[in-house]
């Protein structure tokens, strides 16, 4: 009797070993992009790095996104991108300029954050071979995407994106390396609208 049940606990542990292997590649994605959206709001802090081999471009950088539904405010080191969801304010720092134009026409400014946070099933997804325990690899792959090829890490625990690395074909190579990701922040009425009191000086470029 004792030997019966062993081996059911055995043949139990194995069936759940197995049915967990079993989530696809696509299904660990969608869980993941599902948690991001199922909170009312979520914060990426990261870093990111752009390399062309062919142009001899090696840049680091460092930036924060905040996503709220259609609303986002992307800050990195020499522009901020930030819209309501209807109106797109792209900040030029060094510049000092901010181009105001129509959110629905610009959704490309954010394609590397969105990519990230949206589940595409026009990519093809699959697991590759990732020796960092607890972290799956996914290669998610697209000929006629706006990135050809991405690369995503996922802690399989939390369901929570660790780094990403994007090809968009053309021999640009967008790597992101989530350093903190932070749920539900309550937020200023106006966080997703760019204070043109804050900047008095800067020159304003309504593009609509």
């Amino acid at each position: 009797m004792k030997k019966l049940r062993i081996f059911l606990l055995f043949a139990a542990s194995l069936l759940t070993g197995l049915s967990y292997a079993q989530i696809t590649a696509s299904e660990l994605v969608k869980k993941t992009v599902d948690k991001i959206n199922a909170h009312n709001n979520v914060e990426l802090v990261f870093e990111y790095t752009i390399t062309n081999g062919a142009a001899l471009i090696n840049e680091k950088h460092e930036g924060k996104a905040t996503l709220q539904g259609k609303a986002y405010r992307i800050e990195m080191e020499d522009q901020h991108m930030i819209s309501d969801g209807t109106t797109l304010w792209n900040y030029l720092i060094e510049d000092d300029e901010v181009m105001v134009g129509d959110a629905s026409g610009d959704e490309t400014l954010i394609t590397p954050i969105k990519i990230l946070t949206t589940y595409d099933k026009d990519y093809g997804m699959k697991y590759v071979k990732c020796g960092e325990k607890g972290i799956k690899a996914v290669e998610m792959t697209n000929p006629k995407g706006e990135f050809e090829q991405v690369l995503v890490k996922i802690d399989e625990a939390k369901h929570e994106i660790v780094s990403a690395e994007l090809d968009d074909g053309n021999g640009n190579i967008i790597t992101f390396d989530i350093k903190k990701t932070i749920f539900d922040q309550t937020l200023k009425a106006d966080f997703f609208t760019f204070d043109t009191k804050a900047h008095p000086k800067t020159e304003v470029i309504d593009m609509r």
